[in-house]
């Protein structure tokens, strides 16, 4: 009977977590986000950034033009970006089974879950299982510093579809083993969102 009591009681405890909300709480606004992403040691931007400067350096010169300006329109997948929240936004944020939810909803063979809730942070862990995409693990924190500033960060290991090739060449193992850390942070720039279109 003593696993079950147990496991009762651990459900029970991921309920009362999920169901706290964080504080402080953001403000509405204009946000700027920026992300970092480590794979076995190797930041992903400097390697996409090498990696891109190789291929104008390989593609002839009556060329060259053409891909720079098609990579520009590409632009950067890991540039800092902007979002505009607004009270809804701002109100899913401060509950962490709705604001991990939202951050998974692109990722739909990954399940994630609240592990535990104080003050303005939250801990959580994710498990994927996508044979196309990535299939591992990964455990995190999410912090919201002030009314203007959070952060997050997470660590994971897990298996890339493709191997080494789909990462652009950053060091995996053949059978695409990896080590991540990904990390983020925000910062509130206006109560004017200006021409950027509100979430949602």
């Amino acid at each position: 009977m003593r696993p079950v009591i147990l496991a009762a009681g651990l459900a029970a405890a991921a309920c009362a977590a999920q169901a706290q909300s964080l504080s402080p709480t953001l403000q509405t606004g204009l946000w700027e986000e920026e992300v970092q992403i480590m794979i076995n040691g190797q930041d992903l931007r400097a390697v996409m950034h090498q990696a891109r400067q190789a291929m104008l350096a390989r593609t002839p010169a009556d060329q060259r033009k053409q891909l720079e300006a098609m990579l520009e329109q590409q632009g950067d997948p890991m540039a800092k970006s902007f979002d505009c929240l607004g009270p809804k936004e701002v109100a899913e944020m401060a509950d962490p089974a709705r604001a991990l939810a939202k951050s998974m909803r692109e990722e739909p063979l990954c399940t994630a879950q609240v592990l535990s809730v104080s003050g303005g942070s939250f801990t959580f862990k994710s498990v994927c299982k996508d044979p196309d995409k990535f299939s591992g693990e990964f455990n995190g924190e999410y912090s919201v510093l002030d009314s203007k500033r959070w952060t997050y960060s997470m660590t994971g290991r897990g298996k890339v579809a493709g191997g080494s090739a789909a990462l652009g060449g950053v060091g995996a193992s053949k059978d695409g083993t990896v080590e991540m850390k990904n990390s983020g942070q925000a910062r509130w720039v206006s109560a004017d969102c200006g021409k950027h279109k509100r979430q949602g």
